[in-house]
């Protein structure tokens, strides 16, 4: 609990909603997939335009899906460092989440809440069946960024 009253007295000062105050870089981030990316996957991470191989040993280009993206630096690794192209969803900064601060046009952006019932099943209506060589569904929900009702029940 000490961690969580260290990080309000941190950040009281910013507005959750608007995100008035700070904004995360991608920087941070982007320098962590760099660092452990190719440590995990050397085969689908380790060099730029690398190409995903079907079943029938054609090359495709790799294209990913992340869920909970912004403010966008595992597809800024991902897009400018290898090449990929993409679809991003996240939480719009209107309810809640952070600002998508990298865009590229090798990568398509919607608002999503996965929160509500049946919106990844939405999103995922904006990706081509089958074509993604990553789906990143690591989905940060943050104290005081995400907030419901007690009752409130999450169906995925």
């Amino acid at each position: 609990e000490w961690q969580w009253r260290k990080k309000e007295a941190q950040f009281k000062h910013q507005d959750r909603v608007t995100m008035q105050g700070t904004v995360p870089s991608t920087n941070k981030y982007v320098k962590f997939y760099r660092q452990w990316m190719p440590r995990l996957s050397p085969g689908l991470f380790g060099r730029k335009g690398a190409v995903a191989a079907d079943d029938h040993g054609n090359g495709a280009e790799r294209c990913f899906a992340d869920f909970g993206s912004s403010p966008g630096g595992m597809c800024e690794y991902l897009v400018k460092d290898l090449g990929w192209s993409g679809v991003a969803f996240s939480l719009s900064a209107t309810d809640g989440g952070f600002a998508m601060l990298f865009s590229d046009p090798a990568l398509g952006y919607h608002d999503c809440d996965v929160a509500q019932v049946g919106a990844w099943q939405k999103a995922m209506q904006h990706v081509r069946a089958g074509s993604c060589a990553l789906v990143n569904a690591g989905v940060v929900v943050d104290k005081g960024q995400r907030t419901t009702g007690a009752d409130a029940t999450f169906e995925l």
